[in-house]
């Protein structure tokens, strides 16, 4: 199912997230990685940073959406994701590709805002996001700060 930027307004609302504008893709610059790497396999040596040992949650942890919002939250504000608006980008899937025609996934970058009042983590349940995010519906876990 194709979606619409009301559609992930919606989808949104339970991480916490208000949606603020979809970006013109050219206008959005990410960092350079190093050939043959994308986000998810560059190191440390490229600029790849993790989660503390005590910030790691085991998967059946009561408190592991707290755990993980609260680790988020600190590497988010630790390394410059947020601008002064507590604004960022996050890449989403629009279509996936058998619903666009093309052979590609439609995936855009959307401007995003961590609303104030909100200071050691995203206010939604993980599980939450992660149930729209394992359905026909999903984010791509790559965010980036708006120029």
């Amino acid at each position: 199912m194709t979606l619409t930027d009301a559609d992930v307004t919606t989808l949104l609302a339970p991480a916490g997230l208000l949606f603020v504008k979809r970006m013109n893709q050219e206008s959005v610059r990410l960092p350079p990685l190093p050939p043959g790497h994308s986000a998810a396999s560059a190191g440390p040596e490229h600029g790849r940073f993790d989660s503390r040992p005590d910030e790691i949650a085991d998967v059946d942890d009561a408190d592991m959406p707290d755990k993980v919002n609260a680790g988020w939250f600190r590497m988010a504000a630790e390394y410059g994701l947020f601008n002064e608006d507590r604004e960022f980008l996050l890449s989403v899937c629009y279509a996936r590709y058998w619903e666009t025609g093309t052979g590609d996934d439609d995936i855009a970058w959307i401007h995003v805002r961590l609303p104030a009042g909100v200071h050691d983590g995203v206010p939604g349940r993980a599980d939450e996001v992660e149930h729209h995010r394992l359905g026909q519906r999903h984010s791509q876990h790559h965010r980036h700060t708006p120029s």
